[in-house]
């Protein structure tokens, strides 16, 4: 467990849970609802660090989440209370805390969308050439490693969609790499063709091969190699990716290989002989080879166009969430990648995003997992459960559907009994994310 991800863990899910709590406060002040304390974190308390309209604002020794106590929760007979106020206002106060987070999620997606998502450096070269197309015509030919246009430089894909559509009906010169020669192609993209110029391309990621995992007693580790080691050679040819690696590897079982590897900006030979039999879970040599992209270029969009795709973002995880059942049924969706997690798993996942987002040098990733988080966090708070806003809201509709209140202490006591099942449940996933992790290490 690294600092950074413990800390960036209780940050951001702290965040997501005082957004929440603070839509049901807000709510409450506008329904005329009197909320006795605003707590920051878990109690027990530490401190009071003031009031506001007769609420106490605390903050708790557990440093994550919230919550807030308005007067009369479950009491009809308090003036003032939730209990007593009206229909509506109840639903209202008990759905704005997920409201909350969807408004949050969104936020987060169009700070996500105007930083810009990293995506790694990458070679463009054209793959396949429709016959008669705008390319053909131009002379672009199979294989052509395109580097600029308009003298812009190309160092991704989305570049490159980019160039052609901005300037659609418009010649441009395109800078293409064809044998060891540069190449200058002038051609006019159509909005109608396909790709704008009838011809598909292939990105492909520039990056180092790295090794991320060394088995103790593994043939790489009694070679002397170690983790974060830079795979340059193998026996004179250089590895470019992981592929290049495993086929040496393969082809060479029970004879030694000499590696070049930098370590620490030196460059060092090591021999290692993959071995012909190997524990399950291990391969030949007793490593985890991994990538480290040499740069990355980011895809940032207008701030119009991020808010669009921010709602399709949030629209879109809420329609796939609510079909889960469905495709659970109809065989569309295997049961383990529909797995729920506990605090564990969402923490493992965040470990992971956290390492991803030091290794691109950018937020991105974890403002997607944290927009993720949130619309996950209102969805299931509105599912009709005792305990959650959900089941608070489904006993306001039976109130309204009857025409009378049911009874405070038997609703009191559903919500009793299904936090203590909530609870339990979550045990249960906790162990599970502890004896099988969602993202293994």
């Amino acid at each position: 467990m690294s600092v950074l991800s413990i800390l960036s863990f209780i940050i951001v899910f702290g965040i997501l849970i005082i957004v929440h709590e603070l839509g049901h406060y807000v709510a409450s002040l506008w329904a005329g609802v009197h909320v006795k304390e605003f707590g920051i974190g878990i109690p027990p308390k530490a401190m009071t660090l003031g009031h506001w309209r007769g609420t106490e604002f605390t903050l708790n020794w557990l440093p994550i989440g919230g919550f807030v106590r308005p007067a009369g929760e479950d009491d009809f007979s308090v003036e003032g209370g939730l209990a007593a106020a009206p229909k509506m206002h109840r639903i209202v106060i008990l759905a704005a805390g997920s409201f909350m987070n969807l408004v949050l999620a969104l936020v987060l997606f169009v700070a996500m969308y105007v930083i810009g998502e990293p995506q790694p450096i990458a070679t463009i070269s054209v793959n396949e050439v429709a016959a008669g197309s705008i390319a053909e015509e131009a002379g672009l030919q199979h294989g052509d490693i395109i580097s600029a246009v308009n003298g812009e430089k190309i160092s991704a894909d989305f570049q490159l969609e980019q160039a052609l559509s901005s300037n659609a009906g418009n010649e441009i010169e395109i800078i293409v790499g064809r044998n060891s020669e540069a190449v200058t192609v002038s051609l006019t993209p159509d909005s109608a063709a396909d790709n704008y110029i009838g011809a598909s391309t292939l990105a492909t990621p520039i990056y180092d091969v790295i090794i991320r995992l060394v088995e103790p007693d593994g043939p790489a580790a009694e070679a002397g190699l170690q983790v974060d080691d830079m795979l340059l050679s193998a026996n004179g040819s250089p590895i470019s990716s992981v592929q290049d690696m495993i086929d040496v590897t393969q082809a060479n079982l029970g004879e030694p290989i000499a590696l070049d590897v930098m370590r620490l900006g030196q460059v060092q030979t090591l021999t290692v002989t993959p071995r012909t039999e190997w524990p399950e879970g291990q391969g030949p040599t007793g490593i985890v080879l991994g990538r480290n992209y040499v740069d990355f270029v980011k895809s940032n969009l207008p701030f119009g166009q991020a808010v669009s795709q921010s709602f399709s973002d949030v629209g879109f995880q809420i329609r796939e969430t609510l079909m889960i059942p469905v495709r659970l049924i109809r065989d569309q969706l295997q049961p383990e990648e529909a797995r729920l997690v506990s605090i564990k798993g969402i923490y493992d996942i965040n470990r992971v995003v956290v390492e991803d987002s030091v290794a691109v040098g950018s937020i991105f990733p974890m403002l997607q997992l944290a927009g993720f988080i949130s619309v996950a966090l209102a969805i299931a708070n509105l599912l009709p459960l005792p305990a959650l806003d959900g089941g608070r809201i489904l006993f306001v509709l039976v109130e309204a559907i009857r025409g009378k209140r049911v009874p405070a202490e038997r609703e009191g006591f559903v919500h009793a009994m299904g936090m203590a099942m909530l609870l339990a449940l979550m045990v249960v996933l906790v162990i599970n994310d502890i004896v099988n992790p969602i993202i293994p290490r």
